[in-house]
């Protein structure tokens, strides 16, 4: 009987590392998402000859929010990528039209 306790916080402890696993996974793919997406904002208002400042003008939106979005740090919402697609000129799909890397 001894050994029962033992083996159950084992199993949790062992469960308790599978999720923390994952969530790291979920969290760096997050991360990856979010970069790749602030590269193509980047790029796109770039081969517009847009500058932040103007983009921001044109969107409405806050010129450090369209900073923070290039640089990742900056997770937007559905309606904040609608009215980036409208300011530059694009539907949603082809303003989220970017390949995320392949997994390691």
């Amino acid at each position: 009987m001894a050994g029962r306790p033992f083996n159950k916080y084992s199993q949790l402890a062992i469960t308790c590392k599978l999720i923390l696993y994952e969530l790291g996974t979920v969290i760096e793919q997050e991360e990856i998402q979010l970069r790749a997406f602030g590269a193509r904002l980047k790029e796109v208002r770039a081969c517009k000859n847009m500058t932040q400042e103007q983009l921001s003008e044109r969107s409405g939106l806050d010129l450090s929010h369209i900073a923070r979005m290039e640089t990742a740090k900056r997770n937007p919402k559905l309606t904040t990528l609608i009215i980036l697609s409208r300011a530059l000129g694009l539907t949603l799909p082809e303003l989220l039209d970017f390949p995320l890397p392949k997994d390691r």
